[in-house]
């Protein structure tokens, strides 16, 4: 389907009766993600998927500063469900996805039903600056940056400067996190091949503070302690990463809370990430018990 001249989206149909639901993969997937999970969802919705421009079958436009931000990716979602008649639906986002999914509800919260998002509520889908998203606050502390110039205007830069300040404990943070995720992997080597592809560089570049929400929200989060049929975990340093891993699950299911009150959080131990399928039967019982709950 055309979105805007000359980019096309992939976009699914797996049928079904009942309410329009769509589903959002999450960064560098496709709607086929979706596959196994989308049938058992048709038996009681009519389930879409769109696979975003960049990716599989979409087109993929250059990489420019507006071609893949937060705002644009939400914007190919009202055109889908405009080009398919589709007044009103849920959203279904995983991972990355759900910056789309916040993307459209703050902009057209009046064709959102609800939002579901599958292990996808984190700093890219809901700002909180208590908790912080490291490529939105290095981008703020740069802009700031540039602002403290001698070569411009104003003269009087301590606004600017107590900006700047007020900022960098936020990035500090996210520094310190990002040093511990690096510290419990081994080193990667200088590939270039292992850079992410253009488009998606520039997608995380996009993203945009999402910090409150007028429609329903559920939130799937996967604690990953433990996974089925591993055992309990004997490494020492696989002990303390998945104890990182459960804080920093919990810091953003906190965040969610205080963004939107009334949002409902469902916490699922012994998930992956790709939590519709590792849990795919509580999964399904959240999503449909939360959409029967909406406003008719």
């Amino acid at each position: 389907m055309e979105v805007e001249p000359s980019v096309r989206l992939e976009v699914l149909d797996w049928g079904g009766k009942g309410s329009p639901v769509i589903l959002i993969p999450g960064l560098g997937m496709t709607a086929h993600s979706f596959d196994a999970f989308a049938v058992k969802l048709s038996s009681a919705h009519h389930v879409y998927g769109i696979t975003p421009r960049g990716i599989g079958n979409s087109s993929t436009p250059a990489p420019t500063a507006t071609n893949y931000t937060a705002a644009r990716l939400g914007a190919d979602v009202v055109a889908v469900m405009a080009y398919l008649k589709i007044p009103k639906a849920v959203l279904i986002g995983h991972s990355f996805g759900g910056e789309e999914l916040s993307a459209v509800g703050t902009a057209h919260p009046e064709m959102v039903s609800g939002l579901i998002y599958l292990d996808a509520a984190y700093g890219y889908a809901f700002y909180d600056p208590r908790v912080g998203n490291l490529e939105i606050d290095v981008r703020d502390v740069r802009d700031e940056l540039a602002t403290i110039d001698p070569g411009k205007l104003p003269l009087d830069k301590r606004d600017q400067l107590r900006e700047l300040l007020s900022q960098l404990p936020r990035l500090t943070k996210d520094l310190e996190s990002l040093l511990k995720q690096m510290n419990d992997n081994p080193p990667p080597s200088d590939d270039p091949s292992k850079l992410p592809p253009p488009q998606l560089a520039a997608m995380l570049t996009g993203q945009q503070k999402f910090t409150k929400m007028t429609v329903p929200v559920l939130a799937i989060f996967a604690y990953r302690h433990q996974l089925p049929g591993e055992g309990m975990l004997q490494d020492e340093q696989q002990r303390k990463a998945a104890g990182r891993d459960a804080v920093f699950t919990e810091e953003h299911a906190e965040a969610l809370k205080a963004v939107v009150p009334s949002a409902h959080i469902a916490r699922m131990p012994n998930a992956d990430h790709f939590v519709f399928n590792s849990n795919e039967s509580e999964v399904l019982r959240e999503v449909d018990e939360f959409i029967d709950g909406l406003p008719r």
